[in-house]
């Protein structure tokens, strides 16, 4: 099994929280931008549709800053590559696909079966 570069790791989620918060940033600031002062129908249809798209966006990024930070805390509390379900270590492939998971696949495909 491949050894884990931590240091590697806590660089990569580092970025990544970074880049996260400065996109939910931009994100904040673009809804609250105004449109004309007086829209018609279509402007104001147009705006709805924007702002939608932008807070799924937005909901998006959240949830991801959530799984990079947790990923971070556990890195901190010396649980990074541990499973939080199984308490297995997760494979090191997984981890550098994806430096925020912290399940195992086979925990995480159950809890996605779940759902």
């Amino acid at each position: 099994m491949t050894k884990i570069d931590l240091a590697a790791i806590r660089n990569t989620l580092a970025v990544e929280i970074e880049t996260i918060t400065a996109n939910i940033q931009s994100e904040q600031n673009n809804l609250h931008v105004n449109s004309e002062p007086n829209p018609d129908q279509l402007d104001l249809a147009e705006t709805c549709a924007r702002q939608s798209i932008a807070l799924d966006w937005l909901a998006k990024l959240e949830q991801r800053l959530g799984q990079v930070t947790v990923a971070m805390k556990r890195l901190d509390e010396g649980l990074y590559g541990i499973c939080e379900k199984c308490g297995d270590v997760i494979n090191p492939a997984r981890l550098e696909a994806m430096p925020h998971a912290i399940r195992c696949v086979a925990c995480q495909e159950r809890l996605e079966h779940v759902r």
